[in-house]
């Protein structure tokens, strides 16, 4: 075998030991491509092909130390990574993200309609972009820049604007449905007596006008205090400015008037007259004011039974509830004698009815009663004890004849023992 093998294989070591004395000692680095992105969003950085990386700049990253950061840049960047291997040789990439705005959206304020009405939305961008509408319940056209919202309650409306460069922005516009105004009038008919007054008061409006006489405006309140003297026909226009509406109503007041009353009585009280009744007329209701002996404070005619002089005052009202307060003095004197009582001068039994006897007609609570009638010769003709009984004018049955006949009386009062005497004229 030839001996030249030796010499062989120093050169070929030689040769290897020189080129690697004269490789360089770099990596190939890769990344991802250059991309885009929205204002506030983030994109997944990545490197490949060392075993440490370093980004640059360090700014809108998560970590400029590790082979996949997180970019959140504000404005379009472009970042440089360098790799290192085990040996620490290196090399480099780069990426540029660019950043598109957000479109800024302008908008018409939150605001208030009626049911049934209606309000154009109005928005803009300050770039070119694409309108989405949510909920699109009440509007006409839900990618419209400005659609006609009709909602039926409170809604709040939100539209997405979308670029070309696909960045979103959202804002919402809120409407408030008010319920359709309700105008009410109380009382919408008044009724009132002479001398009164009535307030009226109006609600459901922002605006109020009353009228009176030939239109004549006389008031731009919701309440109105009317005191008219005769029926009078009132107007009033209610305005409701949030649904922009208005609405005219009469308001016919009655006017009454106060009844014609009257308040009497059927005696003073004395020691032969214990209790009086009263009677009062004109109404359909009757109302006494609490006062010493009264039977009944509801009614028209009450007895009374005062022991001291004592007003009553009674409330009168009628059909229409109009009033008037009507009052009587009851005198009282239980220190008079029967003769301050008079007697009738003269009767006519003569049977029509009238004056046909001759008695005691306020005297039925007098105890003790002794009751006389004697003709002219002194013969007693009729003789009672009763305050129910009275002469008819016979005696025996007989008719007596015209003339002057005489009486006496004596009664046992809360004043004491009384006599009275007295002639009577019999009249046919």
């Amino acid at each position: 075998m030839p001996k030249f093998y030796p010499v062989i294989l120093v050169l070929l070591l030689s040769n290897f030991k020189g080129v690697a004395q004269h490789t360089p000692c770099g990596i190939t680095v890769t990344t991802i491509p250059d991309a885009f992105m929205c204002q506030g969003s983030s994109i997944q950085m990545d490197a490949t092909g060392g075993v440490k990386y370093s980004w640059s700049p360090a700014a809108g990253l998560s970590n400029d130390s590790i082979a996949n950061p997180v970019a959140r840049p504000d404005t379009t960047t472009t970042y440089t990574v360098t790799a290192y291997n085990a040996i620490g040789c290196s090399g480099t990439a780069t990426v540029t993200i660019r950043v598109n705005p957000l479109p800024v959206i302008t908008k018409n304020n939150d605001t208030s309609i009626c049911v049934g009405d209606h309000i154009q939305l109005s928005i803009g961008t300050n770039y070119p972009a694409t309108y989405s509408w949510s909920p699109a319940t009440g509007l006409d056209n839900p990618y419209s820049a400005n659609p006609l919202a009709s909602p039926v309650k409170n809604t709040s409306y939100t539209v997405t604007a979308t670029t070309t460069f696909r960045c979103i922005s959202k804002t919402s516009i809120n409407l408030t449905v008010n319920p359709a105004p309700e105008f009410i009038i109380r009382p919408d008919t008044p009724v009132l007596c002479i001398g009164q007054h009535v307030l009226v008061k109006a609600s459901g409006g922002d605006e109020y006008a009353w009228y009176v006489n030939n239109d004549s405006l006389i008031s731009i309140s919701d309440a109105l205090t009317i005191a008219p003297t005769t029926d009078t026909l009132y107007k009033l226009k209610i305005t409701n400015n949030t649904c922009h509406y208005t609405d005219s109503f009469q308001v016919p007041v009655k006017v009454y008037k106060i009844p014609v009353t009257s308040l009497t009585r059927s005696n003073n009280l004395d020691c032969t007259h214990h209790e009086a009744k009263l009677l009062a007329t004109g109404g359909i209701k009757y109302k006494w004011e609490t006062a010493e002996g009264l039977s009944d404070m509801n009614i028209a005619n009450p007895v009374v039974k005062p022991i001291k002089t004592t007003t009553y005052q009674v409330t009168i009202t009628d059909e229409h509830g109009c009033s008037n307060l009507e009052a009587m003095t009851m005198n009282v004197d239980f220190g008079s004698s029967l003769s301050q009582y008079p007697m009738p001068s003269a009767f006519t039994p003569n049977g029509d009815g009238k004056n046909d006897c001759f008695g005691l007609k306020y005297w039925e609570r007098v105890p003790g009663l002794e009751f006389n009638i004697f003709n002219r010769s002194g013969q007693l003709l009729f003789s009672t004890n009763s305050p129910y009984v009275c002469w008819d004018g016979n005696y025996k049955g007989m008719p007596q004849p015209v003339g002057t006949y005489m009486y006496s009386i004596t009664a046992k009062t809360t004043c004491g023992k009384e006599c009275k005497k007295g002639m009577v004229m019999l009249l046919r």
